[in-house]
């Protein structure tokens, strides 16, 4: 079953976007490459990424050869906007997954529709922040994931025989 989501998440479009950076406007020469949804990648297109060490964590997921997975939802709730993500490192080149998420929340009490996108983005800058500044974590939890994988399916193929979950 879980070799059936990565499967699953290997259909989901790889997203390389020139983001602009916290400390001036301008646009940097890193790359962060991420997954979303169409409606996700729209408000980040017209926002870009605004959270403190950007920087470091672009540089850091282009060395590593990672991207970053985005899972969001924004609706209304009782006069509210809320807007929801969780975020999760990826491994560009075989697309497992680490199992290590963060996930983020923002609130307003606007309810129109530029509130949905501003909760969206504000949910994002502030997981974004944090998982920089804990950026060793996802990491080794992307790398912990593909040895797991690695002794699994190294072990199914020395036996013959595939393990069903």
């Amino acid at each position: 079953m879980k070799l059936l989501a990565v499967i699953f998440f290997c259909w989901i479009i790889v997203v390389p976007v020139f983001a602009a950076s916290a400390k001036d406007d301008s646009v940097t020469e890193c790359i962060i490459t991420y997954q979303a949804s169409d409606s996700l990648e729209r408000v980040i297109r017209e926002n870009g990424f605004k959270f403190d060490g950007y920087d470091r964590l672009c540089n850091s997921l282009e060395t590593q050869g990672m991207g970053i997975h985005f899972t969001h939802s924004t609706g209304i709730l009782v006069e509210r906007t809320y807007g929801w993500i969780t975020i999760r490192f990826f491994r560009i080149h075989n697309k497992i997954y680490g199992e290590k998420g963060r996930s983020a929340t923002s609130i307003s009490t606007y309810t129109d529709f530029q509130a949905s996108d501003r909760t969206l983005m504000d949910a994002l800058s502030r997981g974004l922040k944090y998982v920089a500044e804990h950026q060793e974590d996802y990491i080794q939890s992307v790398e912990d994931e593909e040895l797991r994988l690695r002794k699994l399916f190294s072990s199914e193929f020395k036996t013959g025989e595939m393990v069903a979950d």
